[in-house]
């Protein structure tokens, strides 16, 4: 009789221990990427590393940012862009940005993105973290 409720026991552990790991090798909500890095003495045009966006999901572009120095400013304006070769990059939208995220909701368009800074003041931020 104990054998078969260590048997149970273990059966239910085994169980467990499947669905945890199921659970945690799931597709996380960010599914197609994300990055993270660090700005350091940015000034007026400083461009963030470019990503691919493949447009396989309908989630949302957005950039983090903690650990904020603006230099003087209480925000800077970020904007966002589709790389084109050959012809000028088209905007996805400014944003003004502060010490959190912000979202640019779902790119219409397969390519390559980045954000450039757009002020007169020298930043510095600890973490960015770009999803997409």
């Amino acid at each position: 009789m104990e054998n078969k409720q260590i048997s149970t026991r273990r059966k239910a552990v085994l169980a467990g221990a499947v669905l945890a790991a199921t659970v945690a090798g799931s597709v996380p909500s960010w599914a197609e990427g994300q990055w993270s890095s660090s700005i350091t003495n940015w000034t007026n045009g400083a461009e963030s590393r470019r990503w691919t966006d493949n447009h396989k999901d309908k989630n949302p572009t957005s950039v983090g940012f903690s650990g904020c120095n603006f230099g003087g400013a209480g925000g800077v304006n970020i904007n966002l862009y589709r790389a084109i070769d050959y012809w000028p990059d088209e905007g996805q939208g400014m944003v003004s940005m502060n010490c959190a995220t912000k979202s640019w909701g779902a790119m219409d368009a397969k390519g390559e993105y980045y954000f450039a800074y757009e002020g007169n003041h020298k930043i510095n931020i600890k973490r960015v973290v770009v999803k997409y």
